[in-house]
């Protein structure tokens, strides 16, 4: 519902200025073969949006534009972030206004980010907004956030084991692609894993700023990558050429 009330084109038209796209996933275009183009996603429908709240009980019962729930209590959670970062405020001063014209409150709980990654350490958070950096060249690099059992398994970290079937069946995925060397299979395992975490949407993504990469005419041989430092990870193709001044 929440990934539903928000339009991301209103996110990336007023945090990044336009540059950067909707993102419904983790995984986008800059990632050549891993993207998936045709996943689920949800998008802007806030009347379906509030359609599914009012399906666990919450709407506005006494005509004043806010949700409650079944006791008459307005329907409100907390959200952790880091404190300083711009992009990560802002978004989510957009996500909360968004939200605020279904009748869904959201408070903002901004803290410096060794306090932050505490409480979330120790699962004292309802939400958490956050990044975490993926891998472009190979999704098995980020198995501490896909395997059920990882430390980075945001929604419910260092599972003894799958707490969800769906979640099982990425651990067997990525277990597998982990071990196999045929390229298009591991394509494709990656492609389902990326549609079950659609169906399930533990996770909520907004916008991905979009990659800027600026040099000289006289350089040749660069293969600009979304990986950091995007031109310098493959240094060994770069050139100069002509007279160097």
């Amino acid at each position: 519902a929440i990934s539903l009330a928000v339009d991301r084109k209103t996110v990336v038209n007023t945090v990044f200025l336009g540059a950067a796209e909707p993102a419904f996933g983790p995984i986008t275009r800059g990632y050549g073969p891993w993207y998936v183009a045709d996943l689920p996603r949800s998008d802007f429908d806030p009347a379906r949006a509030k359609t599914l709240l009012e399906g666990i009980g919450l709407k506005d019962r006494n005509g004043d534009g806010t949700l409650d729930d079944t006791s008459g209590k307005p329907a409100r959670f907390s959200v952790l972030t880091r404190k300083g970062s711009t992009v990560l405020e802002r978004t989510l001063a957009n996500v909360q206004e968004q939200l605020g014209k279904i009748g869904l409150g959201l408070d903002i709980v901004a803290l410096e980010r060794n306090p932050m990654l505490g409480q979330w350490d120790a699962g004292d958070y309802e939400a958490m907004y956050y990044g975490a950096p993926v891998s472009s060249i190979d999704p098995s690099n980020n198995s501490d956030l896909w395997l059920s059992s990882g430390g980075f398994h945001f929604w419910a970290p260092n599972q003894p084991k799958p707490a969800t079937a769906w979640e099982g069946q990425i651990d067997q995925l990525m277990g597998a692609l982990a071990t196999t060397m045929d390229s298009a299979k591991r394509v494709a395992m990656f492609a389902d894993v990326q549609r079950i975490l659609a169906e399930h949407e533990p996770i909520i993504y907004f916008a991905a700023p979009k990659v800027t990469v600026g040099m000289s005419a006289r350089v040749t041989g660069a293969v600009p990558a979304v990986v950091q430092p995007q031109v310098l990870w493959r240094p060994e193709t770069l050139g100069v050429g002509g007279a160097i001044r």
